[in-house]
This record gives structure tokens, sequence and C-alpha cells, in this order.
């Protein structure tokens, strides 16, 4: 069972016509393992096709607005860090590499005009730019011992220990090839207790464009340091694409995940959850809020106020009227559809056995628009 080929997560292009996948096949030695891209019609009209063809693994897929291209994260030789690569699926040919820095990069996100790319890469302290982040890893393969000196919390995440990089959110511009660390330098990340989502790998930041392109939300926290002794509080902040200070979106004794903006951008989207009020189980819900270019987000509110269940991730259809969401129930995870402008949530289909996770709508507005590049 552990070596069975294993497909990963579908991702539709913005035009609805293709899907491409991850197939993984698995070795005991992870050095044998590989991932690789597959390409089929949307509507399963014609088999897949492999579109990758190397040792190492490919991962976190990407569509641009026109439905041309894929970004995506590999690892390949001559790569010490997985990086971002560029393949054009109308017009073939080898994928092209986009980056080539010393700490790596992660979760690539297109701008809504096909121009830039946001995407993550943990840094080391301090580092103001690649050539800093060189000489810190050099500095530290150096080092002719292995021990580590924490002076803050938290020290481990699971079975491995953490080192000291911290997650930064960098826009790439396609034209000049220049990617650019928005936090750099910034007041936020020099709070002792500013970090990302945790992960496997360590902490990240996905960054989430705003419909006109000019700004970027992630989720953060700034009290990390206090894990140990209280909640640590995941909010909602704006950064301007060209960097800058983050603001604050969305705060409070709340944790939020996963923002999204409705088809027309007059909506903000978020799976919101409550912290700090005494109780140790609370329910993940999905909520709104009125979306300005310039004032920002209104106040957030329940989108299915009665809906008992754990929201888990969440899209839209094509038109934008309804929201598929996913949630426990019952021992399965099921599939859930309900009103985008707010209301009851029902159960799409009945499930027996198994689960639905990482659902995805041919032509969801949620997904990048095509625009003239």
């Amino acid at each position: 069972m552990w070596k069975m080929k294993r497909v990963g997560a579908p991702v539709v292009s913005p035009d609805g016509r293709w899907a491409v996948f991850l197939l993984t096949n698995p070795a005991y030695d992870s050095k044998e393992s590989s991932a690789d891209l597959w390409l089929m019609p949307a509507d399963g009209s014609a088999p897949p096709r492999q579109i990758t063809f190397t040792r190492g693994g490919e991962s976190s897929p990407a569509w641009s607005p026109d439905s041309n291209r894929i970004v995506f994260t590999a690892r390949r030789e001559g790569d010490d860090e997985s990086q971002l690569y560029l393949l054009n699926v109308t017009g073939g040919g080898e994928a092209e590499r986009l980056t080539s820095l010393t700490t790596g990069a992660a979760n690539p996100a297109w701008s809504p005009d096909g121009t830039r790319l946001a995407f993550m890469s943990r840094v080391y302290p301090g580092a103001a730019d690649d050539e800093a982040n060189r000489k810190a890893a050099a500095d530290r393969k150096a080092r002719k011992y292995k021990a580590h000196v924490y002076e803050g919390f938290p020290v481990r995440y699971w079975d491995h220990w953490l080192d000291d990089r911290e997650p930064h959110l960098f826009v790439l511009d396609l034209a000049t090839r220049t990617p650019r660390d928005l936090f750099a330098g910034s007041r936020f990340i020099a709070a002792p207790g500013f970090d990302g989502v945790s992960a496997t790998s360590g902490s990240e930041v996905t960054g989430v464009w705003t419909p006109d392109g000019s700004a970027l939300l992630f989720t953060a926290t700034r009290n990390r340091n206090a894990s140990a002794y209280a909640s640590v509080l995941m909010h909602l902040w704006q950064i301007p694409a060209s960097g800058g200070e983050p603001k604050l979106v969305a705060g409070g004794d709340f944790n939020f995940a996963d923002p999204q903006f409705s088809g027309d951008g007059a909506k903000l989207y978020a799976i919101r959850e409550v912290e700090n009020d005494g109780k140790i189980y609370h329910l993940s819900r999905l909520v709104s809020a009125a979306w300005s270019p310039a004032t920002g987000a209104g106040a957030f509110q329940p989108v299915a106020p009665g809906f008992d269940r754990s929201v888990n991730q969440y899209t839209f259809s094509p038109d934008g009227r309804a929201i598929y969401l996913t949630a426990e129930e019952a021992g399965h995870e099921k599939i859930f559809t309900l009103p985008a402008s707010g209301g009851a949530a029902r159960l799409l289909l009945p499930v027996t056995e198994g689960v639905f996770t990482s659902v995805t709508v041919a032509g969801s507005p949620s997904a990048p628009r095509p625009r003239p590049l």
C-alpha cells in the first residue's frame, strides 16, 4: 500500500477546460520517490498525459489567468532548494526556471493580469537580499557543530527541530525576472512573535492577490512566542504588492484562514474560528465581508450561521452565486452547498464511504479571471 501511486488534488484552469494534478510514486527511500505533473481535459473526455519527467518532485501547480501556462515548484538538477518553474502548456517545450534563490520558493500565485507571481521563501533573520541569505547559509554550513541555541519559543514541530528561518512574501515581475522581498526591513517581522502558518517543513505564508492586483492578503501571527501558554492567533493582513508595512484586515480573538475574493471582487470570504472564550472546541465557520479597494474589508459575518459543522475548504460556482464546501459529518468528509449571499447549507450528494477533499469547480470565479497580456 505504501508504494501505490497517489493522485494529488486537481487544479482546474481558469477557462474550465483542463485539470492538472500531481502523481506521486512513493519509495521506501525518500531519495527514490518522485512526483510528476499530469494533464487531462476537465470533462474527462480523454485520458491524462504526463507533462513533466524529472527525478525531483514537482508541487504547487498554478494556472496563469489565460490558461496557457502553469507555474510550479521543483528541486531539479543544480537546485539546492525548490525553485519556481514555468511551463507553456499550449506551446510545449521544457519548463523554464524562474528563480534561483538561496532559500528557495514555494506557494506561487498569479496576479490577476498574469504579469507577476507572488510566492513564499523562508529567509534568514535580518537578511535583506539573496546575497545576505547566501552568506548566512554558507556560515551555517561551515560550522563544525550541529548544536542549536534557542532564545524563544517554539523550538520543535512534532518530530523535528525548527531552525531560525522565517517565511517572507515575495513578488516576481515576469518581465524583469527580479524577485522582491515584501517583508524585508519591515517593523512587522521584527516582532518576536511573528510567524506564518505551521506546516511540516516549517511555517508558511501564502499570498492572495486583491482583485485589482495592487496588494496581497495573507494570514500570519505575531504571538507565536506565547504558544506555550496562550492561543496563537492567526490574523488576516494586507501588504502592497510593491512592499511596505502590512496592515491588519481582520484580527481580535479569532483565527482566520483561506481568504478568497468573490468573482466580482465585491466580497472577501475566509474561514474563522473563535479563540479565548474559555471553551475548548469551536467550529470553523465561513464568514464574509464587503470589500472595497479604498477602505478594505468591512465587518465579517457568518455566511451559514446555522451550519453546525466545521468548514474545511470552500470554493465558488462558475456564476459566483453558490458556494461548495467540505465538512466532516458522521466520520465522512462531505460536500455541502449554500447561496454565496448566505443561507442554509444542504448536502450536495450522499456519502456512505470515504471522503471528498480538494473540491475545485471548473470555471470558478475564485480563480483569476483571464485578461489580455
